[in-house]
């Protein structure tokens, strides 16, 4: 936690074998786009995000996290998985969470009812067999009992002004809240079987670009500016002039002034905070309830942001520690009262969960965090991340290799060499070697558990989606192939044209597209639509 104090080592061996009680509800709690050194920091005298502070002082807090992309697909994908990114397959926007092991269909097995409720149009549901919305063996919501993704459009508030439109990219953390809450409790959504314990998995967006909301956030807005004159109308409006020119207009965001650049990272705090703020009720809301102290909140980011440190802002751009460094905090009976500072990563998560279950995930090289929760000795963990076939890996002195652009940069990010990854260094063949090493074990528990890649059914992600319905469609009206057989092969990519695939194979050098499973009088009459060649 950033100002914080010391990490508290424990010279003990790793042996709590803490086990789930019959009532443990267990959250996960998202925070897109929010970086590590948010969490704890303190300006004009005020908490950024007090609520987040104040669970990290009841649980074990890792200051020191990682997360597996700079994208949210990937990274969620890895979170659910206990993968990374070349182990699920999820690298690339036209892909979905494949047929694999979850967390939720991990706590689904045992008797969890899983809800998920994300704002993020990459969590979006895939369509099932003749445009149902039923969950299939794949997709982010495949496990969960009930699942809904918000978009920006479904929001509530009143019409934006011409002009503030944009700022309306996502559902507010007070919708999800509602919602989450109106479904489980007040019956006015009835989804929930109340003698089963609960995974929920709630994803908020308020802490992601633009930052900011159509109107200003009594209490927030302004509050970690450095002008604390200006009335909060004003310093609404000159954020909102600021986030178009930085972000929707064709300004060289390089030349930015510095003052530019300080009034950005403001908003971003701003926007952190109210993500804080959220959380916060949410939370108010569990312990109202009674529910707070048997349940277990995780709580991290699909990834950080850069805010101009390397001339770029926003994430899914490069592999630098401002996309990748983020919060993670575990509230649970038997952890301990703790804060972490060995190096680890949260897509360790799933096997985490398997060892408080007295289980183990077998089809992954990443391992549980508890240990490195009790035992400061065991140092670092070697942390891998990846986005659109590009790498990169910090080896536990903190040593780094990373494909960025069209080069291979190294770095020192051990807190007395380089942190904020400033001054690349000469080759590294050992760095190099291990992000060589990564990637391939990464592939290969991936292919040993038996995991092919799985296509989007949007079409705005999956720009081949609706020639592949319409192939689909042939078959099934002439009844060569099921709803349900034709929903699993379009989301293995069978209906792509193949001159679409040769070009996709092109294009994606790193990611196999499937060997076909369609068998050879089913290509014959595709082929003979146009479908083939």
């Amino acid at each position: 936690m950033a100002g914080g104090a010391a990490a508290v080592a424990v010279g003990f061996p790793y042996v709590m074998k803490a086990r789930p009680h019959a009532r443990e509800h267990v959250f996960l709690v998202i925070a897109d786009a929010m970086r590590a050194d948010v969490v704890g920091k303190v300006v004009n005298g005020r908490e950024v995000t007090p609520n987040i502070n104040a669970l990290a002082r009841e649980g074990t807090c890792f200051t020191r996290a990682f997360s597996a992309s700079p994208f949210t697909k990937f990274s969620m994908a890895s979170i659910f998985s206990g993968m990374y990114p070349p182990g699920h397959g999820v690298e690339h926007h036209l892909f979905t969470l494949p047929d694999c092991m979850t967390m939720q269909r991990f706590l689904s097995k045992r008797g969890y009812y899983c809800l998920g409720l994300t704002s993020n149009p990459y969590m979006v549901d895939e369509i099932g067999p003749r445009n149902s919305r039923r969950p299939m063996d794949f997709g982010f919501n495949s496990s969960f009992n009930y699942y809904w993704c918000a978009f920006g459009k479904n929001n509530f508030d009143p019409p934006a002004p011409v002009g503030l439109e944009q700022l309306r990219a996502y559902v507010t953390g007070e919708t999800l809240n509602e919602f989450l809450f109106d479904a489980l409790f007040e019956r006015k959504v009835s989804v929930y079987a109340p003698d089963s314990p609960l995974f929920v998995y709630l994803h908020y967006m308020d802490s992601h670009e633009p930052w900011l909301k159509t109107k200003p956030i009594r209490g927030i807005t302004g509050e970690f500016h450095a002008q604390k004159s200006e009335s909060v109308e004003d310093c609404h409006r000159q954020d909102v002039d600021l986030i178009y020119k930085l972000l929707f207009s064709d300004f060289p965001k390089e030349n930015a002034a510095p003052a530019e650049v300080e009034r950005l990272k403001a908003i971003y705090l701003e926007a952190s905070a109210y993500a804080d703020r959220c959380i916060g009720d949410m939370i108010a809301r569990l312990k109202q309830r009674g529910m707070y102290e048997d349940s277990t909140i995780i709580f991290t980011a699909d990834h950080g942001d850069e805010l101009l440190e390397h001339g770029r802002i926003g994430h899914c751009q490069n592999l630098f520690n401002t996309s990748l460094e983020v919060p993670l905090v575990i509230k649970r009976r038997g952890m301990p009262r703790a804060e972490v500072a060995n190096r680890v990563s949260n897509a360790m998560l799933l096997p985490t969960l398997a060892e408080w279950f007295g289980d183990e995930i077998a089809h992954t090289n990443l391992v549980s965090l508890m240990p490195y929760a009790t035992d400061a000795a065991l140092g670092n963990f070697e942390v891998f991340a990846s986005f659109y076939g590009k790498d990169k890996v910090i080896l536990a002195d903190g040593r780094e290799a990373m494909n960025h652009e069209d080069a291979l940069l190294y770095f020192n990010a051990a807190p007395a060499a380089d942190p904020a990854e400033l001054r690349p260094l000469a080759q590294d063949a050992e760095a190099l070697a291990a992000l060589k090493r990564a990637r391939f074990q990464s592939e290969r528990f991936g292919k040993e558990a038996g995991i092919v890649r799985r296509f989007s059914t949007r079409d705005w992600q999956n720009p081949f989606a609706r020639s592949q319905d319409f192939a689909a469609a042939q078959l099934e009206n002439s009844g060569k192939i099921t709803a349900e057989e034709s929903a699993r092969l379009k989301s293995l990519g069978e209906f792509i044209p193949e001159a679409d695939r040769k070009r996709l194979a092109g294009d994606l050098a790193r990611i196999k597209i499937n060997a076909s499973a369609l068998s050879s009088g089913t290509r014959d009459q595709l082929r003979a639509l146009g479908y083939l060649h």
